[in-house]
């Protein structure tokens, strides 16, 4: 597991943060993604990362991503883990 990780934590805008993440990614060589549910920005996680190995800039087994579980969740952490997955 990488020792630094990008903490995606206010990264919200649709229209800028999907390709500040994919240069993080590509780029920085960030290969740590720091995201929960909280944040409501994993789809743009989402949207970096399919992008990054789309264009073949890394794979996924090279990317260590993770997603936290709110509060709310915790009834239904199996349900929230699913709806994390399919936003990622």
């Amino acid at each position: 597991m990488p020792t630094i990780g990008l903490g995606t934590y206010q990264l919200t805008d649709s229209e800028r943060h999907p390709d500040i993440m994919h240069k993080a990614i590509v780029e920085s060589g960030y290969r740590f993604l720091d995201c929960a549910t909280k944040y409501a920005n994993e789809e743009l996680v989402g949207q970096a990362i399919q992008r990054a190995i789309t264009d073949e800039s890394v794979q996924r087994k090279d990317l260590f991503i993770v997603t936290k579980l709110w509060m709310t969740d915790f009834k239904d952490p199996e349900q929230a883990l699913r709806t994390s997955l399919a936003k990622l």
